[in-house]
């Protein structure tokens, strides 16, 4: 039983990431892309929107997919693109705090299910009121994802029934990696990946080091969708591509690496104590260590992309 409700954890979580995806877009996305042309002009400008929309959004899937279609059409340059793409990467950190803060720190499951049914019933008689409608809908999804990560926390206290979990810890720290990695891919969602993370230490069913591998590894698996969209159309698209596979490999790389004195610094000079807050922390500080590495040398970044990629006939879809 517990299975089941931690695998329909799992799915209620991903169906709540669609749904509030699907709802701010409507809301939001005309002046999304309208902001993205008007705050990229700069490379500094362009990473803090990369940032902002990103944790506005909850979906650096989505922001890098519009990314492609404004290169498609030229209505943005490379290198500001690069800015935007690098700038999502320290955003979607942002999903792991607000999992720990109000998924597994605040006790309301009651009172969230009660919203859920208030916000139902405006769904229900708000048919005609397109802007309610799209509100009362983000706020659903919302609250959602906080029954799918109540699901998630209990649920997966089934796995001390069918494993024994000191030879599960016992594999080596690049196994977590690659199934963080293989994990997002196929999800296509790295909130899912630091979801079940987050669950599994909060249980004890996974130690920190290996929780902190496997979202290591599901920075790199948030390339793939950038990835699939760029396969076909413009040659500038698989450039972006490009750019964000060889950053998140580079910077995710050398995160696990360092690992150990990640992990020093966050219990032993940092002393905290929490090791859902370490887990977090840890994802936000490799993440921003490696923008302000390749920050300053977006133009060159750019310039080295342009050079691998020979020129080919392409296309030039329609915005």
């Amino acid at each position: 039983m517990q299975l089941l409700l931690f695998i329909g954890g799992i799915a209620l979580f991903l169906f709540a990431m669609q749904l509030l995806e699907h709802s701010v877009r409507s809301l939001a996305t005309a002046r999304l892309k309208s902001t993205l042309l008007q705050f990229t002009r700069t490379p500094l400008l362009s990473v803090c929107t990369g940032i902002v929309a990103t944790a506005v959004l909850q979906s650096s899937s989505l922001l890098g997919l519009i990314l492609l279609a404004l290169l498609a059409v030229k209505a943005i340059p490379l290198k500001n693109a690069i800015g935007v793409i690098l700038g999502a990467n320290l955003g979607t950190t942002i999903t792991g705090w607000f999992i720990v803060i109000f998924g597994f720190k605040l006790g309301w499951e009651y009172l969230i299910i009660l919203l859920l049914l208030l916000l139902f019933i405006i769904l229900v008689f708000s048919k005609n009121l397109t802007e309610v409608r799209s509100r009362a809908k983000a706020f659903f999804a919302f609250f959602l994802l906080l029954v799918a990560l109540w699901s998630m926390k209990t649920g997966i206290e089934f796995v001390y029934q069918y494993l024994d979990i000191k030879t599960f810890n016992q594999s080596p720290i690049w196994l977590f990696f690659i199934i963080g990695a293989l994990l997002t891919s196929v999800t296509q969602s790295s909130s899912a990946t630091m979801a079940i993370a987050l669950s599994a230490v909060n249980a004890d069913i996974i130690e920190l080091p290996n929780a902190v591998a496997l979202i290591i590894g599901a920075d790199l698996g948030t390339t793939s969708t950038v990835i699939l969209g760029a396969v076909r159309g413009a040659k500038i698209k698989r450039q972006l591509a490009f750019v964000h596979l060889s950053f998140n490999t580079i910077v995710d790389l050398l995160a696990l690496l360092a690992l150990p004195t990640l992990l020093f610094v966050s219990t032993d000079l940092l002393e905290i104590t929490d090791s859902l807050i370490i887990l977090v922390s840890i994802h936000t500080f490799f993440n921003l260590i490696g923008l302000l590495i390749f920050m300053p040398f977006l133009s060159q970044l750019e310039s080295l992309t342009v050079k691998l990629f020979t020129k080919k006939s392409e296309t030039n879809p329609p915005f």
